[in-house]
């Protein structure tokens, strides 16, 4: 839910918050080309 995106050193990541909006966490991934 909500995620993000942004470029850092020519890489996409992506930010997320887990279920309940954040309650049982959150995590990035990274965008492989």
């Amino acid at each position: 839910e909500y995620a993000s995106t942004y470029v850092f050193n020519n890489k996409r990541y992506m930010l997320y918050n887990g279920n309940g909006f954040g309650e049982s966490g959150f995590g990035y991934a990274v965008l492989e080309e």
